[in-house]
């Protein structure tokens, strides 16, 4: 059984990536994966937040994943990014 038009299958792990002013849609999608019978994990930041690590980080810092995030990739077996067309 699919979900939202994708290939999520029981038991996947999937992580479903977003603006905290998507919270309502992320929330639905995370929804919509629990019943497939899969395991979301919410990745959640805010463009405010983004921005500031931008610009108040050093490259370098910005160019080094952390061993968290690093450990998720290779434990996920899908990614849905909820975004907002906003033009």
């Amino acid at each position: 059984m699919a979900t939202i038009g994708l290939d999520i299958q029981p038991l996947q792990f999937v992580e479903i990536r977003g603006d905290t002013s998507m919270q309502g849609c992320i929330d639905a999608v995370s929804l919509a994966v629990e019943r497939v019978g899969a395991v979301p994990c919410l990745n959640l930041t805010s463009i405010a937040h983004e921005a500031e690590r931008i610009r108040t980080l050093s490259s370098d810092w910005l160019r080094r994943p952390s061993p968290f995030l690093l450990d998720l990739a290779r434990t996920v077996d899908a990614v849905i990014v909820v975004e907002r067309d906003w033009s």
